[in-house]
């Protein structure tokens, strides 16, 4: 009956339905009410504040859909009810890297080109992340649209493609001339740091070659990209680095660290060994330099139980084994200083300090070149034998007591502690056999303030 109808009574009673479900359902009785409804659907559709038909072509690649939505009135300004971030049709073809969509819509000039989803992201931004090289190249076919235009962070699309490793993307619009590849968004790295810290050697070389890169750019932290390569154990990077000119190996951070004593700290899990014998090869660093603690790249690799760093520090010739830092604290301090709680089979699986290491580095320390003084105090008056009872560490009392000499390691600290004190309050018994063993050693167990 009903495709007897005229069309302008089924146009009418179409009109009355309340619902674009309802209009839908009539639509799809038969062939004819579809060819005769589709129209008066999309106009419908077009009306709503959403136009979710537009929205649903510009996500889903439909290019077909997203004409008829067009040519039926939908505005490229409708949003996504349905999500927390609102998307306009532009952003979601431009995310998704539908480029026949991202043509509709610009050639409808109804688009907001620069509009995003609150801010979240230009299209330009979107496309740029998800590396949609020809979506990016038509974007910059268009002058309304901001290429180097920062959004959420105060990140720009140069800035998203770098992060992302999108390196198609980079070349595209650092060739384009009309990015800025120094910008410093709220992550307070420029580009080149970003692709330092990623290890992205491939985007990194674009970036430097570009003529435009500053190398020595520092973070919020006045870390360069040198350091932050070495920080992540970028091994490759710090090798590209290092080979350019304008690139400062001693460059501070806002702690007075130096790429030198960020690979000292890292150690041999980040890969840094390799990374220091770059830098220590490069023979444009500083090996003794003292950071804002007083403390050197060799005191940190004797901190943190980094055998190989110490070796390669001490070959050198230039490390001072008796250097101390603000608290008065020697290298050999530090190697006694760290405290292993649990078994040095579980340290060893963690990766962390445990007494081989530390034995190995105070064997290094007390056997190099230059004078390792064994009776050093720190600011508290207390030796680094002092420190080895204090920790439990067995093995290195036995080989600091086996390689006192003259010194007076047994020397009592600021409180009136000597080891033998530390040893008996601690109830240790290993360590007062030790140190009863030793010579001069106050065995009474008493401090300077006792009866």
């Amino acid at each position: 009956m009903l495709t007897n109808l005229p069309n302008e009574l089924v146009w009418v009673t179409a009109a009355w339905l309340e619902s674009e479900r309802d209009i839908n359902a009539l639509a799809r009785t038969n062939r004819h009410l579809f060819s005769l409804l589709d129209p008066t659907l999309y106009r419908y559709n077009a009306k709503r504040p959403s136009g979710s038909a537009l929205l649903w072509a510009a996500e889903n690649g439909r290019a077909e859909t997203a004409r008829k939505a067009l040519e039926a009135g939908a505005s490229g300004d409708g949003y996504d009810p349905g999500r927390i971030w609102p998307w306009t049709p532009l952003a979601k073809a431009a995310a998704n890297g539908h480029l026949d969509i991202v043509k509709l819509l610009l050639a409808s000039e109804l688009s907001h080109t620069n509009k995003g989803p609150y801010g979240w992201g230009s299209p330009m931004y979107l496309a740029a992340q998800n590396g949609h090289l020809e979506v990016v190249r038509e974007f910059l076919k268009v002058d309304e649209i901001a290429v180097d235009s920062p959004v959420l962070g105060n990140c720009t699309p140069l800035m998203a493609a770098v992060d992302r490793g999108q390196a198609d993307v980079v070349e595209l619009l650092i060739e384009s001339g009309k990015v800025d590849v120094n910008v410093k968004p709220d992550l307070w790295k420029t580009p080149v740091s970003r692709a330092a810290e990623r290890g992205d050697t491939h985007i990194l070389r674009m970036l430097v070659f570009s003529g435009r890169a500053d190398v020595g750019c520092k973070d919020d932290d006045g870390r360069s990209p040198l350091a932050l390569a070495v920080y992540f154990g970028r091994v490759d990077t710090v090798r590209l680095l290092l080979s350019l000119p304008g690139v400062d190996a001693d460059s501070e951070d806002i702690c007075g660290c130096t790429p030198l004593s960020e690979a000292a700290k890292a150690g041999e899990a980040n890969c840094n060994s390799e990374i220091m014998r770059l830098l220590l090869d490069s023979r444009r660093v500083d090996i003794d330099h003292k950071d804002s603690l007083g403390r050197t790249p060799l005191a940190y690799a004797a901190m943190k139980g980094h055998v190989e760093d110490v070796k390669l520090l001490l070959a050198s010739g230039e490390a001072d084994p008796s250097s101390r830092d603000n608290y008065d604290l020697t290298p050999l301090h530090h190697a006694a200083s760290v405290y292993h709680p649990e078994p040095d089979e579980l340290l060893v699986d963690k990766g962390l300090v445990n007494a081989a290491n530390t034995a190995s580095i105070v064997e290094l320390l007390l056997s190099s070149v230059k004078n390792c003084d064994v009776g050093a105090r720190d600011n508290e008056g207390r030796t680094p034998l002092w420190h080895a009872v204090d920790n439990n560490w067995l093995a290195i009392g036995e080989r600091l007591i086996e390689a006192r000499g003259n010194e007076d390691i047994y020397i009592q600290d600021n409180e009136g502690l000597c080891p033998m004190d530390v040893a008996v309050r601690d109830g240790n018994e290993d360590f007062i056999k030790l140190l009863q063993q030793g010579r001069g050693t106050d065995t009474d167990g008493k401090d300077n303030t006792g009866p």
